[in-house]
């Protein structure tokens, strides 16, 4: 693996842990809704993060 890609998946990480810690925080105050919310955020970010990571790396390879 390369660095660019070693990065890549550790900011994919970052923002998965950021999404899941305040998605627990919002449990444990008593908002469930606020957590399921948050839940469907954070994958859609993860989501639109591989997809923004793969056209990346396609440019930088052609």
């Amino acid at each position: 693996m390369s660095v660019k890609q070693k990065l890549g998946f550790l900011a994919l990480a970052i923002i998965c842990m950021i999404g899941l810690a305040s998605a627990s925080l919002f449990m444990a105050n008593g908002y469930g809704w606020y957590a399921t919310l948050d839940f469907v955020v954070s994958f859609i970010l993860i989501f639109i993060g591989f997809l923004v990571r793969r056209k990346i790396f396609k440019r930088l390879n052609s």
